[in-house]
């Protein structure tokens, strides 16, 4: 369930930044802020309210598996995640990839500009 939840947090910004798109801002100040608030609101619906609500019965929700456990694995996973992916930069591997393919085709190349 950790992983679910961290997977959904990590999507939320993009969900965010779209309905925040449909609002009339002045400044981009207040874009960021409204950002902001959704995310931070999200987010915190996300993480803890999901996992009290799954784990409804308070006895054991110090027992293995339960809400301690679900609680402090996904902040491992929230600690760990985002650094590692920028670090390993997958999406700038990919695009580098796709670029030497396409030097490699020569004169076959289908980019439009080079």
């Amino acid at each position: 369930m950790s992983i679910f939840i961290s997977q959904c947090n990590s999507r939320l910004i993009k969900v965010v930044r779209r309905f925040t798109d449909y609002e009339k801002h002045s400044t981009v100040t207040n874009i960021n802020v409204s950002v902001a608030v959704k995310l931070t609101l999200a987010r915190f619906l996300n993480t803890s309210i999901i996992i009290v609500l799954v784990n409804k019965n308070t006895r054991n929700w110090f027992e293995g598996g339960s809400v301690a456990y679900d609680a402090s694995f996904l902040m491992m996973i929230m600690a760990f995640q985002k650094p590692l992916l920028y670090a390993l930069n997958i999406g700038g591997w990919l695009k580098k990839r796709s670029i030497e393919k396409q030097i490699e085709k020569g004169d076959k190349c289908v980019m439009t500009q080079r």
